[in-house]
């Protein structure tokens, strides 16, 4: 009588039946994973506050309004822009309630000198020139005021 070794390997067509499982498990699993990054990848929701610009390939293809929206995974992308009233102060710090020599200096017309402090506020209308037509819009703003 032959003892059988608990520890062996399987050996030929019992090997390819194992193989032939395993291989299809895998396929499955891979198969799930790319439904789910399709799934999940293919709906984005824009608030009411914002707008979203969808490039495809790289290129500003559509601008997005508030809702739920469709778009191709991995070929498409979306960047949100926060369309709200937003500004920032010139002149004085908010954080320390102090004034910033550098920013609030101004000379007038005849040649005095006086520490101005405002508010500048601004709403983003186009989102893709705010996206696209520069890499600092808020710094070029600043400079600006």
């Amino acid at each position: 009588m032959e003892e059988k070794n608990i520890y062996d390997f399987p050996s030929g067509d019992k090997f390819k039946g194992y193989f032939k499982k395993f291989g299809r498990i895998v396929f499955l699993v891979v198969l799930l994973v790319i439904a789910a990054v399709v799934v999940f990848g293919s709906f984005y929701t824009i608030e009411e506050q914002e707008k979203a610009v969808v490039t495809t390939f790289g290129k500003a293809k559509t601008v997005g309004t508030a809702g739920l929206h469709f778009k191709i995974p991995l070929i498409q992308r979306v960047q949100k822009v926060d369309t709200t009233i937003q500004g920032f102060p010139i002149g004085f710090d908010q954080m320390n309630d102090g004034f910033i020599e550098t920013e609030s200096m101004m000379i007038t017309r005849d040649f005095n000198f006086v520490n101005v402090d405002f508010f500048v506020e601004y709403k983003v209308s186009d989102p893709v020139r705010w996206l696209y037509a520069s890499d600092q819009p808020v710094t070029i703003l600043k400079n600006i005021a």
